[in-house]
């Protein structure tokens, strides 16, 4: 869990779309084909990204969410993140002090956002991946 190199989690992962599923989703590490693909409705598109948060003793430096969609002002992605914590309220801040994770917002539960431009500045520097499925894998 700790000390994950950027690819590792995700590469992980896309092994195990094609054991799974037989098939692989397009890694890249351009922001522009993931945001293209989520604004043209893709659903499902991991996402590897620098995370920074202690989890008791460890320290987590790299995480995945999954992309679902952009605020409706869209400066923000909303995204599913498995380690969500549980009972807050949606438009609770949290993060963005070291060892809390990035800032973020909680939306619903399991459901939190962040701005678009951290995100895109992530893939920029080289610290983010994603998996973008093929068309109708999950159908």
């Amino acid at each position: 869990m700790t000390s994950e190199r950027p690819g590792d989690l995700i590469e992980r992962t896309r092994q195990m779309y094609q054991t799974v599923l037989g098939a692989s989703p397009e890694l890249t590490d351009d922001f522009s084909a993931a945001f293209a693909a989520l604004v043209d409705g893709s659903a499902d598109i991991v996402v590897e990204i620098p995370w920074d948060e202690r989890w008791g003793e460890e320290m987590l430096d790299r995480h995945q969410v999954v992309l679902h969609g952009l605020s409706d002002d869209q400066t923000r992605l909303t995204f599913y993140n498995p380690a969500a914590p549980h009972g807050l309220e949606a438009g609770t801040e949290i993060g963005g002090r070291p060892g809390e994770g990035p800032p973020r917002r909680v939306e619903a539960e399991g459901m939190q956002s962040m701005e678009l431009s951290l995100m895109a500045r992530w893939f920029a520097e080289g610290k983010a991946q994603a998996l973008i499925p093929p068309a109708g894998m999950f159908e």
